[in-house]
């Protein structure tokens, strides 16, 4: 169903109008900026015709936390600006209200929406991009008044946000009210805050151990403060709205505050009592009371951990324990420098450079680090384990992350992909099943597929090393040839599936999404296989790869769904209908990135290929609208995102260049809402990155599809040998690698895997 995009844009006006603001505005509208002009955030955007070579700017200056924290009616990127250090554990951030009430679902999934009018507190977790919120966990709030009576009055003051004031850069937050100054830096595994009040004899520090994001709650809690020192110390266990699918999960902390409070109390269900050095249960928290009349600054330093309140005390004592604010920032800063440092670009708009390293920047707040300094990490199973050669993570958003994300951390971080898979790995061993999308200590099951399967499959060849491939290949082929064993995750509808050699639509929802999933999982178990001397195997699934080829509908033109019985039954390649997951059959039609060949055959050829591709793309133009997803090519769904970097199997790997260029340049942008959707553990913003470049992961294949870079000098820096990607001089359509032609519209990633000098045409004017 075709939408009208004049009664769509005169709707977000009337929204934009309702919220004082501007959501639609396009790139380059003259709409108000989303971020101050303050010290602490990026400049505002420069000439965009100005091509010359790099800015004296550092990447991190070219970094702006507030994109993808805003909505634009039904698109939101669901990122936090709160600083994190590069797949840190601590994640400390605002959490908002006001627009939409924080129990209004995934515009908070972050926890912070830019429309909101008031911060209800700083909390030490959270999710960067999903499409379902958790987390929030330990939230301080700064006041002014009698606790007593603050906590009675049945919900704490929230602190006014007003953007003029408010100040984020990686590692960084800053908001200015009439009463407080709060700053926030961070550790990998720590929390650090700065209050200066205004002069007050009553500053409180508000600690509020149940609080959550969304409808997320605590099932129970403990905390304990001294009252001497003001030291915190407990735990809480959170059932979030995500979480809540395998029965939530504890987090332990300590709070120690640079100064000792005049005075001390503890709320739980029953109130506030002053003095009391406990509390707990489903609602608890503690306040730490001073005089700032004489001395307006505290700072509090948070340990977290998911193991035990010692971990989360060693944790504390081994980061920031003895280190002032600025020191801890200063440390947060360069870890930012390093992880932005892996790529440096020359030329290019100043939009584009900054979108580059925001969306860099974006990339690395996702997975999320659960290992203490002493090696323990609460697993899967909820078991305490000690990580032997390797660092544990969880919060794999699958799915998503296996299209572009786990690919770039190969290409410019193979250490941490490494510790990824072995993670992984561990989680299999523990869970007695591999897992599709783990969040904190638990598996919560969520989306379709195995996917992975695609992560492992495409990382066995670039060289990841120390990863143990065999007990991976186990894991995955167990719930591959099998159904799940019971309350383990694997492949829905496994025995149908096998049967019919697709999903039939009359067995299951989502069978044509379910079958092309499984194709493409099949695809990179051949390849792991085949990594493993496993040549049986190689041949069971590179067989099952091509059943996606099954529900082709030759008198429709699309990957359609089909009965068991093997007939059609009718359906809208527009519509969204229940056998496809979260999209249309035009928008699950180019989803066979490992046999594009094989998808252009069906077609009828690399003409009629090309033409069908131009046409989802050309629609997906015309509709384009920030407030609302297309029916045709939409960034924010996953299964798309191949699809402009598929030209070159029609013939035509121009209109790639074309193509990817125009998505780069139109669905992102540097304002609050400037992602086309979810960012989904750093997908999206991965994606631009490869935009960046001028290649693009073909997953499992060891094949990149080659485009054009977003700037005239790109300089992949990896151990193993600098990979420099420029621009050629002329509009012909010819690649150098190393200086020779190479004629083809692929990469071999075999070809940079010790560096390389390639040379890439420009796009050209139109997609014609």
């Amino acid at each position: 169903m075709s939408r009208s995009h004049l009664a769509l844009s005169l709707i977000a006006a009337l929204v934009a109008a309702a919220c004082g603001g501007d959501p639609a505005a396009a790139p380059g509208d003259d709409a108000t900026p989303d971020v101050a002009d303050t010290d602490a955030l990026t400049a505002e955007d420069g000439d965009e015709t100005d091509t010359s070579v790099a800015p004296a700017e550092e990447p991190i200056d070219l970094v702006d936390p507030f994109v993808g924290t805003g909505a634009s009616l039904l698109n939101f990127g669901a990122l936090f600006p709160g600083p994190k250090l590069p797949f840190g554990m601590v994640a400390l951030s605002p959490d908002t209200d006001g627009f939409i009430a924080a129990s209004g679902g995934a515009a908070h999934a972050g926890g912070y929406l830019y429309q909101d009018t008031e911060i209800l507190g700083f909390s030490h977790i959270h999710l960067a991009g999903t499409g379902v919120g958790d987390y929030g966990n330990l939230l301080v709030l700064p006041a002014v008044g009698d606790p007593a009576t603050l906590v009675a009055a049945g919900r704490l003051p929230a602190l006014p946000l007003d953007h003029a004031r408010e100040a984020a850069s990686p590692g960084y937050y800053r908001l200015d009210t009439d009463a407080v100054t709060s700053e926030l830096t961070a550790s990998a595994r720590t929390g650090v805050h700065r209050y200066t009040f205004a002069p007050t004899h009553q500053a409180v520090l508000f600690f509020d151990v149940t609080h959550a994001i969304g409808t997320g709650r605590a099932t129970d809690s403990h905390v304990t403060v001294d009252p001497t020192t003001g030291e915190l110390s407990g735990f809480v266990h959170n059932y979030g709205d995500f979480s809540r699918r395998f029965d939530g999960f504890d987090l332990f902390f300590v709070a120690v505050p640079s100064r000792a409070p005049t005075a001390t109390g503890t709320w739980d269900t029953g109130g506030y009592v002053p003095a009391r050095a406990e509390a707990g249960g489903t609602t608890s928290g503690a306040a730490l009371v001073y005089d700032a009349t004489s001395d307006p600054t505290v700072e509090l330093r948070v340990g977290i951990s998911f193991v035990d309140v010692a971990g989360a005390r060693a944790n504390l004592a081994a980061e920031t324990a003895a280190l002032p604010f600025d020191d801890v920032l200063a440390q947060a800063a360069e870890a930012w420098r390093t992880g932005l440092s892996v790529v440096t670009v020359e030329g290019g708009t100043d939009t584009r450079r900054r979108l580059f390293y925001t969306a860099l920047y974006h990339a690395q707040l996702m997975p999320t680090l659960l290992t203490d300094v002493d090696g323990r990490y609460r697993g899967i199973d909820k078991a305490v384990h000690t990580a032997e050669g390797f660092t544990y993570y969880s919060d794999f958003s699958l799915w998503d992350t296996y299209r572009t994300f786990h690919p770039l951390a190969s290409l410019l971080w193979p250490d941490k992909q490494r510790d990824f898979l072995q993670s992984l790995v561990h989680m299999a061993a523990d869970a007695g099943a591999m897992p599709t999308w783990p969040l904190a200590t638990g598996e919560t099951g969520s989306m379709i597929g195995t996917s992975a399967d695609v992560v492992f499959g495409d990382a066995v060849d670039k060289g990841i090393p120390d990863v143990d491939w065999a007990s991976a290949y186990a894991a995955m082929r167990a719930i591959a040839t099998a159904p799940a064993p019971p309350g383990k995750s694997g492949r829905d509808d496994f025995t149908a599936w096998d049967d019919h050699h697709y999903v039939p639509s009359d067995m299951a929802g989502g069978s044509v999404s379910k079958t092309l999933e499984y194709a493409h999982d099949d695809f990179c178990l051949a390849t792991l296989a085949a990594a493993l001397g496993e040549d049986d195997d190689r041949a069971l699934f590179a067989e099952r790869a091509g059943w996606w080829a099954n529900l082709w509908d030759a008198d429709g033109g699309f990957l359609a769904p089909r009965r068991a019985d093997g007939t059609v039954p009718d359906y809208g390649p527009e519509d969204f209908i229940d056998a496809y997951v979260e999209g249309t059959a035009w928008q699950y039609l180019f989803m066979v990135p490992h046999d594009a060949p094989g998808l252009a055959a069906i077609m009828g050829g690399p003409a009629a290929f090309t033409e069908r591709l131009s046409t989802f793309m050309g629609r997906g133009r015309s509709d384009f609208i920030w407030e609302f997803p297309s029916n045709f090519y939409y960034q924010g769904n996953e299964p798309d995102l191949v699809a402009p970097w598929l030209f070159g199997f029609g013939g035509r790997p121009e209109l790639t260049r074309f193509w990817t260029t125009w998505v780069a340049d139109t669905m992102y942008a540097l304002e609050s809402w400037g992602l086309d959707g979810n960012d989904d553990g750093g997908t999206l913003s991965s994606w631009y990155v490869f935009a960046g470049l001028g290649f693009y992961p073909l997953t499992c294949t060891g094949d990149y599809a080659l485009s054009s870079p977003l700037f005239d000098r790109v300089v992949v820096h990896r151990a193993s040998g600098d990979v420099v990607i420029t621009v050629g001089a002329d509009a012909t359509d010819e690649v150098r690698l190393d200086g020779a032609p190479h004629p083809s519209h692929l990469l071999p990633y075999t070809a940079i895997a010790n560096g390389a000098a390639l040379e890439l045409p420009p796009p050209p004017a139109d997609g014609e």
